[in-house]
């Protein structure tokens, strides 16, 4: 297998709909910080407070913590494994930089 390109087994679009059956339109709190690849609340919140998130967060009223509509979220976690698999030189290699996290 080319691990250049994504494996043609895998359904984006199925991807996508089972998080948003899971999560619902919304996703905060550790499931939001999972989803986006953080391995810790303290990793995510230092994403979050220098703006590298790479997607929209937002409080919501009486709640506790930031929100992320789920869609955007997973659309998000596509783009970086497409622009990673096609920017990878080699099998375990890596960009350089914070691994692709945008701004």
């Amino acid at each position: 297998m080319n691990n250049q390109t994504i494996p043609s087994g895998f359904n984006e679009i199925a991807w996508v709909e089972a998080q948003i059956e899971r999560y619902g339109p919304m996703v905060g709190g550790a499931a939001l910080r999972s989803l986006l690849g953080f391995r810790t609340t303290a990793a995510f919140q230092k994403a979050r407070l220098q703006g590298q998130l790479g997607v929209a967060v937002f409080p919501l009223l009486g709640r506790m913590g930031v929100f992320a509509v789920t869609e955007e979220a997973c659309a998000w976690v596509l783009a970086q494994r497409q622009s990673q698999s096609t920017a990878t030189g080699k099998a375990g290699s890596r960009l350089p930089g914070k691994g692709g996290v945008m701004t």
